[in-house]
């Protein structure tokens, strides 16, 4: 069974001045990184704009200012600014001071609708981005203009699942088996680490300008680039390594001390590697940060373990007889579960941590979780399997007027539990890779988590449905749609209102501005400044004499 002490077989115990000067060095530089940063949530959340969404000035604005939850950087054109005719502005040039951004305003003189279109980049590396509205003297647009909003490209997420599976997959075979392959694996770690990087870099902006700063100014990009550097590290050891092994001869010399200074230096730095590419994303981004980073680094630190552990001892049973095979795993088995069980409970408390639990079935980070704690239940039943009900077959007594056992296929069978494991540790790979691209819901005042909302209440006659988007604290895009009863827009109603409070914090009524779609169907860039359980009231004026009105509790997360 795979083992913590499995990395023993790869670091020898003779002391060496090398290993800790390089763990020293990399643990400080690795904290500067950490917590240089602020606080932060998963995401920059838009928490304040001005001018306001859907604001009408008399008179032209000076600056825009958008305020966000964290820290952020931005790319070029973080802020676009286009007048009523679709034009984009010229000359309007953003700048980011702590968790604000601004950008000064030529003078407008066209009255209308202006789209403000924004895109920051978080703490975790991750780009967001909006667009809103603001009127000059006169509203002439309903929406902000076609393309205003880059949006955030797939393919750099999909890119950074890539590298770190590449990483974390070669340089646990390598610690499994360091004589096999390694200067291969050293050199599928660094291209891991490279692709992360440019990741990292196209979310931050286009990759021959602006995208190496931004990204190198949050903590995750620089955790990237320092990743990329031990990678290196490790394969320029890895070849001075193989000099030194190919002068000497093999058959009649020991290793000398450089190499196995070099063994050393190679094992520290693949487990600082892995360290380090774990902290990226959530992980430094996520209060309370020192949990976060806690948590999870024994998580991955367990996987590691348990992944080389694998790796060695499916070598072993192709070479070892069953009498060392049934020892080795008697011996190394408890390491081994509990490595298992310590990945399993870090990687609940990890999931519990960032998701409330009415969100776990809802979110897709809740969802993916799970199912990463269901590979990992998988892994310790295997486990346990190969300890008490495999492991006794390798020297089973002969039994009076019975076959004699096939001990050969009783390490076959071990062999195959082993890759079965191994498998179901590539999968939790995946899924614990794909987890870091995602963001998890955050609660809000009291446990609410947010999210997008959308209900329908008793409306006269008919119906009245409320939609609010993304459901989290600052911007939210809400529509109000009345249905008669044959479920068509309800005749008659002109004038939708809304209005929000939050009786916990004794806030409100609040009443954003509406803007008629059409008969029936208003829209309003709302501002909700608080996370809570918001009360909105929509009300219909029919006549000077009649309303109608309907009450939602709306769930507004940070």
């Amino acid at each position: 069974m795979p083992s913590i002490s499995t990395l023993s077989q790869v670091v020898p115990r003779r002391p060496s001045s090398l290993p800790p000067r390089v763990l020293a060095a990399c643990a400080l530089l690795l904290g500067v990184l950490i917590f240089g940063a602020g606080p932060a949530s998963a995401h920059a959340v838009l928490t304040r704009v001005s001018p306001e969404p859907d604001a009408v000035l008399e008179e032209s604005p000076k600056e825009i200012s958008l305020s966000f939850t964290e820290t952020i950087s931005i790319p070029a054109q973080g802020i676009r600014l286009f007048d009523p005719s679709a034009s984009e502005v010229s000359g309007v040039t953003a700048v980011a001071r702590g968790n604000t951004m601004t950008a000064q305003v030529p003078l407008l003189t066209a009255d209308g609708s202006y789209t403000v279109a924004w895109k920051a980049v978080s703490a975790d590396g991750h780009a967001v981005s909006g667009a809103y509205l603001f009127h000059l003297r006169v509203a002439t647009l309903t929406q902000p203009v076609a393309g205003a909003e880059s949006g955030v490209a797939l393919w750099p997420s999909l890119l950074r699942i890539l590298g770190t599976v590449m990483s974390i997959g070669a340089l646990a075979l390598y610690l499994g088996r360091p004589r096999r392959r390694a200067i291969g694996l050293w050199a599928v770690a660094s291209a891991g680490a490279l692709v992360s990087l440019i990741s990292s870099v196209a979310a931050a902006g286009p990759i021959l300008s602006t995208g190496w700063s931004v990204s190198f100014s949050t903590s995750t990009g620089r955790l990237t680039a320092l990743a990329l550097l031990l990678t290196i590290s490790g394969l320029l050891v890895m070849l001075c390594r193989q000099g030194l092994t190919r002068s000497m001869d093999s058959d009649s010399a020991e290793p000398t001390t450089p190499s196995r200074n070099a063994d050393r230096a190679l094992a520290v730095l693949a487990v600082l590697t892995v360290a380090t590419i774990a902290l990226e994303g959530h992980a430094v981004a996520i209060n309370p940060i020192a949990l976060s980073v806690t948590l999870t680094l024994g998580h991955v630190m367990a996987a590691l373990c348990w992944g080389a552990g694998l790796v060695w001892l499916e070598a072993r049973t192709r070479s070892a007889s069953a009498t060392e095979l049934q020892a080795v795993v008697i011996k190394r088995s408890p390491w081994a579960i509990g490595a298992v069980v310590i990945l399993g409970i870090t990687g609940a408390l990890l999931i519990l941590d960032r998701v409330p639990l009415n969100e776990l079935l809802s979110s897709w980070y809740g969802r993916l979780g799970l199912l990463k704690l269901l590979l990992l239940f998988v892994a310790v039943c295997l486990a346990l399997s190969n300890r008490y009900r495999l492991t006794p077959k390798l020297l089973a007594q002969p039994v009076p007027d019975q076959p004699v056992p096939d001990q050969s296929a009783a390490v076959s069978q071990l062999r195959r539990s082993v890759r079965i494991e191994m498998l179901v540790l590539a999968l939790a790979l995946l899924l614990g890779a794909t987890l870091a691209q995602v963001s998890p819901p955050q609660a809000g005042v009291g446990g609410i988590a947010g999210g997008s909302f959308s209900e329908r209440a008793a409306f006269g006659t008919g119906q009245v449905e409320l939609r609010v988007d993304p459901g989290q604290r600052g911007m939210n895009e809400v529509h109000v749609t009345a249905l008669g009863s044959d479920g068509r827009l309800m005749p008659g109603v002109e004038e939708l209102e809304l209005s929000l409070s939050l009786a916990a914090d004794n806030i409100g009524p609040l009443k954003p501005e509406m803007q008629t779609i059409t008969e029936g169907h208003s829209v309003s860039y709302a501002r909700f400044p608080f996370a809570g359980e918001w009360t909105v009231l929509v009300t219909a004026r029919l006549s000077k004499f009649e309303a109608l009105s309907a009450v939602f509790t709306v769930p507004i997360g940070t």
